[in-house]
């Protein structure tokens, strides 16, 4: 209908700078700055072409419209109610600006009264507060996917850190059972050529005892050269069982372990007749019968009581008690207790005995007889091989006792 004037070139121009200036603010984490100078161009638009063409234009309104929801989403609360104020203000102070211009320039011919900016006021209100409200359950709901994200990274960073601790101990443990493997090894190979260099001196003895035995001698030195016989005998058996030990040729056996001790004592006699040692075996049956690896287990007895024999202090009385008897209440069966009066283990100590290579024999004057391998074999041999447990308690300068438990 009536004459139409635009905006004039420049005036665009400078609204595109506007709007240009505004997304480098925001591009670079300048929000409320670009918060501020967006509403600020959006409503100088409105306020405008409300102005000078109406403002009951729908372009203007929709304008207002745009700024309300803008800062309903990206301000505050309080930004967003400051923002509606300024725009109902704009609407009054623009409106009476406009009845009492001199030229006014209306887009249709009708007239913009009180009651129409009273209504679209209140329109912009709800508005207002819909998009406040919606904005809010978003703000909790990215609240809580922030707060559940953190807590995963946590979770996940424990998680990581746990696995980390454990694969180190994995690998110390893969260590220290490699180290307890190659010393083990080293060990047979050890044992392997001393059975070797054994036997051949022990060949030679039961020769020249039988020999000896064939000529004639009087009664009592043909006794000591049986005893020495008897002796050579069991040194060879021991060493046939080193060797079989060694390849692992452990056969289940049902056998006197009584017997066997009694064998093991007199082959350590030399290490308790220098000593002032009274040796006992405690058992209620004369004949005590188990199922077990005769091999092994001689051998782990011979180093255990070899042991408690070399604790002994020879400046006083002694004793050697051997324990054995069944197990009522237990998965074990049999156990096994030999218990000296011995100097006994400082405490300090007691639990690296088991350790390779470690001994506390060094007191007793015998480093050089003493590797510090005996009891980690023997604990080893009987948790390995014959699915038992080894069991130490001592007591410095009053004894020790050794418990095994198959």
């Amino acid at each position: 209908g009536n004459e139409y004037e635009g905006f004039s070139p420049f005036f665009g121009l400078i609204l595109l700078l506007s709007f240009s200036l505004a997304f480098i603010f925001n591009k670079y984490k300048f929000i409320n700055l670009s918060l501020f100078l967006t509403n600020t161009i959006l409503l100088f638009i409105c306020t405008y072409a409300g102005v000078k063409w109406g403002f009951d234009l729908p372009s203007t309104l929709l304008g207002y419209i745009l700024s309300i929801s803008i800062v309903s989403v990206v301000g505050n609360k309080r930004q967003n109610q400051i923002n509606v104020i300024l725009i109902i203000l704009t609407l009054i102070c623009g409106q009476i600006y406009r009845d009492n211009s001199v030229s006014s320039l209306n887009w249709r011919n009708t007239t913009f009264q009180i009651n129409d900016i009273i209504e679209i006021s209140v329109i912009f209100s709800v508005i207002s507060l819909l998009l406040t409200f919606s904005n809010r359950s978003q703000e909790t709901l990215i609240n809580r996917a922030q707060r559940t994200e953190a807590f995963l990274t946590n979770e996940r960073n424990e998680l990581e850190n746990k696995i980390d601790r454990k694969m180190n101990e994995l690998k110390k443990i893969q260590t220290e059972h490699l180290l307890q493997l190659y010393r083990f090894v080293e060990f047979g190979k050890l044992s392997s050529g001393l059975f070797h260099d054994l036997m051949s001196p022990v060949q030679t003895l039961k020769l020249q005892i039988g020999l000896s035995l064939k000529e004639e001698t009087s009664d009592r030195l043909r006794i000591q050269i049986e005893a020495i016989q008897t002796i050579s005998q069991k040194i060879e058996v021991m060493l046939e069982s080193m060797r079989k030990q060694i390849k692992f040729n452990d056969n289940v056996e049902i056998f006197d372990i009584v017997q066997d001790i009694k064998d093991i004592l007199s082959i350590t006699k030399h290490l308790y007749l220098n000593k002032k040692i009274n040796i006992e075996i405690s058992c209620n049956d004369p004949i005590f019968q188990i199922k077990q690896k005769r091999i092994i287990l001689n051998h782990v007895l011979l180093n255990l009581i070899s042991n408690a024999c070399e604790a002994c202090n020879k400046e006083k009385e002694n004793t050697l008690t051997i324990h054995i008897g069944k197990n009522l209440y237990s998965k074990f069966s049999t156990y096994i207790s030999i218990v000296d009066s011995g100097i006994g283990i400082p405490k300090d100590n007691l639990n690296k005995i088991f350790d390779d290579f470690f001994s506390t024999k060094n007191n007793l004057g015998n480093k050089n007889l003493n590797c510090g391998i005996g009891l980690s074999s023997s604990r080893y041999a009987i948790e390995k091989h014959l699915g038992g447990r080894l069991f130490v308690e001592s007591e410095e300068h009053i004894g020790t006792t050794m418990t095994i438990l198959i």
